[in-house]
């Protein structure tokens, strides 16, 4: 009879070992192939209470237990406090016993240990005193249930430990040790597997979710949010927990969610960079339930994956600010073509327009100057000359804007240039209720320039400044020196420049100005004087 059941006990280990390495390759989440494992064990050696303990370098430091038969429970320990935790889950005579195998410490030579180093002990063994070695202290050990202890080896630096509760308080023989010896080291075997397979279908649920992305970035005339969204949709497949996970991602302020986004406390999340600037955030949440929630859990590859794909988000941003530098310049260069080829027009038509005004001004004064008109052809006369001057300053601009008048370059002070060009306008500043403050640096050398210029590009400033301050206003004049450059700012507390009209500043004839107020010719003559000086505006 007895023969017969070692045949029974036998084959039955045979199709154990079989079934955990079966499981072990489908490569399941942790907690499912632990719970396989506990209700496996259960079915061989029908003890209701069994717990298997891990320990070591690996993803998780973990405790799952099968109680009657049927409840499991599954703890992840605190990576800081392994021991710790272990205790706070095990009886402490029980921990002791465990921790003793674990660091090897105890006697084995003791009567409950085998020559493999396990524990077993009947209830009816009485109260148990294992000793330690190069100790005189002892474990004391009291149940009244037969107890058994498994070490067992996943791997050169993973351990952990099979403990086995039974009723009956002789249930245990030495032929049954034997055989649940001989199961041990199939389960760290199956540990060691299923954990391989595991991590390789997640790499390839990673790498899918990368490569996804990847294809997804080469499709043109894609928006940012039409990726963003894309790149959102694609993690959740990626993780462990597809079921559970949400994803949040911040661009610039602007939020973007997963569908049915639930936020909780379990959380990994990184940061959006950008050109060593912050943009934003990556952050994905589990929101399993209450009742498994011990049981869902990131992996640390989960948390490189996220950073990878925050780095595709901070490509997707770096290209976004390429295209629109590229579409400024763009535009810069369109606009300095046609600043050149209205400075080319405005240089024939200033030499087309000097001849016959010299005419127009010459046969006027020489009319002007027979006094056999009357008084209002005098004045019209007169109309005729200052109309012929002043046309006459507007074709002198014209040619200035195209540098066809070279400046006659001395050194300058550009302060006293500054102040000359108030003193200009001081008529004008009486009849205005703008404030005038000056914040001139006295350590201002003196520059290389063509002083009447100078005060040309003073006055157009100063005057554009007060007709932006029709009612009230401050008007600031500063200078000051780098070591390299001299810079003089002119602030105004007037309406500002429109965003749309700031490419447009620099161009001839553009002016938001009424006819009898501007010629749109300031702004660009003062440029071209700023450029002949080798300057910035």
């Amino acid at each position: 009879m007895k023969n017969n059941n070692i045949i029974n006990l036998t084959k039955e280990f045979y199709q154990l070992s079989r079934n955990l390495l079966k499981y072990a390759n489908r490569g399941c989440p942790l907690v499912e192939f632990l719970g396989i494992i506990t209700s496996e064990l259960h079915s061989f050696t029908t003890c209701p209470d069994i717990e298997i303990i891990a320990l070591g370098n690996m993803i998780n430091y973990y405790w799952h237990s099968l109680t009657n038969g049927r409840k499991t429970k599954f703890v992840i320990l605190d990576e800081k406090d392994v021991m710790g935790s272990l205790r706070n889950l095990c009886e402490e005579e029980i921990f002791s016993v465990c921790n003793a195998m674990l660091q090897e410490s105890a006697d084995t030579e003791y009567k409950c240990f085998t020559k493999n180093h396990n524990f077993w002990s009947n209830a009816d063994n009485g109260v148990c005193e294992i000793p330690l070695k190069d100790s005189r202290r002892t474990i004391t050990l009291s149940s009244d249930k037969s107890i058994a202890l498994f070490r067992y080896e996943i791997d050169s630096e993973n351990t952990g430990l099979v403990i086995m509760r039974h009723p009956d308080r002789d249930f245990f023989n030495p032929d049954l040790i034997d055989f649940y010896e001989s199961i041990t080291p199939t389960i760290g075997v199956a540990i060691a597997n299923r954990r391989a397979q595991h991590a390789l279908r997640e790499r390839i649920k990673e790498l899918t979710c990368l490569y996804r992305i990847s294809k997804f970035m080469e499709t043109p005339r894609k928006s940012r949010e039409e990726i963003i969204k894309h790149i959102i949709s694609v993690i959740p497949p990626s993780f462990q927990y597809p079921d559970f996970v949400n994803v949040e991602v911040e661009i610039d302020g602007k939020r973007y969610y997963s569908t049915d986004f639930e936020e909780s406390g379990d959380i990994i999340e990184t940061d959006i960079y950008e050109k060593n600037m912050k943009r934003g955030y990556l952050k994905v949440f589990h929101s399993a339930p209450e009742n498994i929630k011990e049981q869902v859990f990131f992996l640390p590859e989960e948390q490189d994956l996220i950073e990878t794909i925050a780095n595709q988000i901070s490509l997707v941003l770096e290209r976004e600010r390429t295209r629109s530098e590229r579409l400024k310049l763009e535009k810069q260069l369109q606009h300095a073509d046609r600043l050149a080829t209205i400075g080319q027009l405005s240089a024939g038509v200033a030499h087309e327009l000097n001849e016959p005004l010299g005419s127009i001004l010459g046969f006027a004064q020489l009319i002007k100057n027979n006094n056999e008109f009357d008084e209002q052809t005098e004045r019209d006369f007169e109309k005729i000359i200052k109309g012929s001057l002043q046309a006459r300053e507007i074709v002198k601009k014209l040619m200035l804007f195209a540098r066809q008048m070279p400046p006659q370059k001395i050194p300058v002070n550009i302060n006293e240039s500054v102040m000359e060009s108030i003193s200009l306008l001081e008529g004008r500043f009486k009849n205005s209720k703008v404030n005038l403050s000056t914040e001139l640096s006295g350590s201002i050398p003196e520059i290389v320039a063509d002083p009447s210029q100078m005060s040309q590009i003073f006055v157009n400033l100063i005057v554009n400044a007060l007709q932006s301050m029709p009612e009230v206003g401050e008007l600031t004049i500063s200078s000051e020196y780098d070591s390299e450059f001299v810079s003089i700012k002119v602030k105004d507390t007037g309406s500002g420049i429109p965003e749309e009209n700031r490419d447009k500043v620099f161009l001839p004839f553009f002016t938001t100005k009424d006819i009898d107020e501007g010629t749109g010719l300031g702004l660009p003559v003062v440029h071209g004087i700023v450029k002949a000086h080798e300057g910035m505006i």
